[in-house]
């Protein structure tokens, strides 16, 4: 086969007509001489040098079937007796001249149309038409050879149509690289689809070969060399499915997903076991939470619920689970708050029992029995306090106003039905701090006989040494005044504890 160059250009040289210089004209013959003028010997002369060297020259040009036969003139020319006329010799020349110029405007042409041919051979044959269009390939191959040779034999006309001929099957190959090319893509996502892999590679690596930079091209044989593996793995995934051993499925899946994002059975595959593996997980968690409501575990059975309803958002079963266990989770605190209640008061712990019973309406606020025994606590509980209170102050019962007081609280702890022993306790020890605060206690008073001493809320003692007077448990002010001294006071406390008390000095020593 002969190459892809086109024609070569041969190289000759012209043969250059002889000089003639104006102005070295040969001398006229004398005046009336009947000889030929000199210029018209010169004239011949120089066309004859021009035939003869162009004689030499065309044949280098010129096949045999393209020279031209030669005039009646030129053979004048090329018999050596005969005298050429000067006109004939100049028209020989100028036809010479022309078909000379029209020669080799065809070589050139040839040579032009053979290396335009040679240029679209390499490139399509760098698109693979060898393989796409093997016919037509070979048909402009011959055509090529065929052009060359004749261009080699100076066949220049023949050449030019063997390279036009060649030409117009390139150009008709470029026109159908798009289709080709598109339609190899196809076979080749076809062939992937139904899993031909022989075909699908030979399709993308025809894809290749027309255009090597192709995306879909090289993705398509990315994918095609690639098959085999998915479709092991698919296989083992199936396997690993059919005998429930989902975990291991979805694995198996998930790899044939990865070896090939695009091949859509796995992406399938995946999903479907993913979504069995999340029935079963759900199925699992309701039956847990089902079971934690039996055994009156609403904790357990809240998680298991709320599980499940992560699994599948919006399952019904799931929701009405949650809110059985809820509710469930509802009725124990609130039980447990009534308990605690209940303990408390069986403790006469009553501020306790306040919080248990304000706890459990801030859950309910429907519940009529805690509402009820909440009021029952406040007031133990406010009676308790106040009993608490003078117990731990008992000094305050000195004043009347506060034993009163305490009369009437012991009372309303007397009225409690039922009550418990704390409070039957403190009753009785507030009972007995109030009798002792009435319980008269001596008090002695001592002085100088001058001075007169009264005591507020109890009268005018007088003059006096010592006096003795019964006063009930309180706070009370002795005053002393005598003429030209300043009176004097003296603050005391009468308690039980106490008794006897004094003396108490009450005597005027600061003079005015």
């Amino acid at each position: 086969m002969a190459d892809n160059r086109g024609p070569s250009s041969d190289e000759f040289e012209r043969i250059a007509p002889a000089t003639w210089q104006p102005g070295h004209e040969p001398e006229p013959p004398p005046a009336g001489g009947r000889g030929v003028p000199v210029g018209a010997v010169v004239l011949a002369v120089l066309v004859l040098l021009i035939v003869a060297g162009g004689w030499w020259w065309l044949p280098g040009l010129i096949g045999d079937d393209e020279r031209t036969p030669a005039t009646p003139a030129e053979s004048a020319v090329a018999e050596p007796d005969a005298t050429p006329d000067s006109s004939e010799q100049t028209g020989t020349a100028s036809t010479q001249k022309q078909d000379a110029d029209a020669l080799l405007a065809r070589r050139q042409s040839a040579q032009s149309l053979g290396d335009e041919l040679a240029a679209a051979r390499e490139s399509l044959a760098g698109q693979g038409v060898d393989r796409w269009a093997p016919d037509e390939q070979r048909r402009m191959t011959d055509l090529a050879e065929q052009g060359q040779s004749q261009f080699e034999q100076r066949e220049y006309a023949a050449a030019i149509d063997a390279f036009r001929a060649g030409l117009s099957i390139a150009d008709d190959l470029e026109s159908r690289i798009d289709t080709e090319l598109a339609a190899a893509l196809e076979r080749g996502g076809q062939a992937l689809s139904d899993n031909r892999v022989d075909e699908a590679v030979a399709a993308f690596d025809l894809a290749l070969a027309i255009d090597e930079d192709n995306a879909d091209a090289r993705r398509g044989a990315d994918r095609a060399a690639r098959r085999d593996e998915v479709l092991a793995a698919m296989r083992q995934g199936r396997a690993s499915e059919q005998a429930g051993e989902l975990d291991a499925a979805k694995e198996a899946y998930r790899e044939a997903r990865s070896l090939d994002e695009a091949y859509q059975p796995a992406g399938e595959a995946v999903q479907r076991v993913e979504t069995a593996l999340a029935d079963r997980r759900f199925r699992a968690r309701m039956s847990a939470g089902l079971a934690a409501l039996d055994q009156g575990d609403f904790s357990a059975a809240r998680s298991a619920f709320a599980e499940a309803a992560r699994i599948r958002p919006g399952a019904a079963e799931a929701a009405d689970g949650l809110a059985e266990a809820e509710a469930g989770l509802e009725r124990a605190a609130i039980e447990r708050l009534r308990q605690q209640a209940r303990e408390a008061e069986q403790a006469e712990q009553w501020q306790d029992a306040v919080s248990a019973y304000e706890a459990m309406l801030d859950r309910d606020a429907s519940l009529a029995q805690p509402r009820e025994r909440l009021a029952h606590a406040r007031e133990m509980a406010d009676l308790n306090a106040r009993l608490t209170a003078h117990l731990e102050q008992p000094k305050r019962l000195a004043d009347a106003g506060v034993r009163n007081a305490v009369s009437e609280l012991l009372a309303s702890a007397r009225a409690v039905s039922e009550p418990g022993p704390r409070l039957q306790a403190r009753i009785a020890r507030l009972e007995t701090a109030l009798e002792q605060a009435s319980q008269p206690v001596t008090v002695r008073l001592q002085s100088d006989n001058r001075t007169r001493v009264a005591v507020y809320h109890v009268g005018e003692l007088g003059s006096f040494e010592t006096h003795e007077l019964t006063l009930t448990p309180g706070r009370y002010t002795a005053v002393g005044r005598c003429e030209g001294y300043r009176d004097v006071r003296r603050e005391f406390t009468v308690t039980a504890e106490q008794a006897p008390i004094g003396p108490i000095e009450i005597r005027c020593e600061e003079r005015l």
